[in-house]
């Protein structure tokens, strides 16, 4: 169980990572499970691997979430934390519509464009916000002007993080350009289209000073 609180513990949210792990295998400084250990709980066994990048799947999205409403100097209400959490993590299904026997596949760009359509009703996104999502688009074509959903893969993942790197982009926006990229991507998977194996789970692995949060 993750333990979200922010706004002076005014406001607490707890999410269920979806498994167990064995407390006298858990390291308390780190906050994840101790490494190359297994856990047996409740007749179910575990992995460390699987734990740990669950947990990091939802923190990763927990903070895209404060960061979405930091742009507009909010703060979320618990309702509203959980949804868009659980919505960035493809928990929230949505209604699909089929018209016609026959649809024409969307392009990865027609996809992108209703993405910002809807999210933008949906989140009362501002200008800046709306600009940051258009911008790392950019910058991914830019990487590549060939990219579809079909060839974006952990490869491809890298191949753009190079080009952060070439174009002279600091550690901290490099992660960050990442962060807004997998938000979108996130949507599209829970949106019932297909994203290449081990791109959500794609590390940057830059250094970065982290900066003290107080929730």
């Amino acid at each position: 169980m993750i333990r979200v609180r922010w706004n002076n513990r005014k406001c607490e949210v707890g999410f269920s990572v979806g498994c167990n792990a064995d407390l006298e295998k858990w390291d308390n400084e780190n906050q994840r499970v101790r490494y190359n250990t297994t856990h047996k709980v409740g007749g179910k066994v575990y992995v460390a691997r699987d734990i740990n990048n669950r947990i990091s799947q939802f923190l990763e999205c927990i903070e895209e979430s404060f960061t979405e409403y930091g742009v507009h100097s909010q703060i979320p209400t618990t309702k509203e934390l959980k949804e868009l959490v659980n919505e960035k993590l493809g928990r929230i299904e949505k209604e699909i519509v089929v018209v016609g026997s026959i649809e024409r596949e969307k392009s990865f760009r027609e996809i992108f464009n209703d993405f910002l359509e809807v999210c933008s009703i949906e989140r009362s996104w501002s200008e800046s916000v709306h600009h940051k999502y258009v911008q790392v688009w950019n910058q991914l074509n830019s990487c590549d002007p060939d990219i579809s959903l079909v060839i974006l893969d952990e490869n491809k993942m890298t191949e753009l993080k190079k080009c952060y790197v070439k174009n002279g982009y600091r550690n901290r926006t490099t992660v960050k350009q990442f962060r807004i990229l997998k938000s979108f991507l996130r949507w599209i998977a829970a949106n019932g289209y297909l994203v290449g194996q081990g791109v959500l789970n794609c590390k940057v692995n830059l250094t970065v000073t982290k900066k003290k949060l107080l929730f």
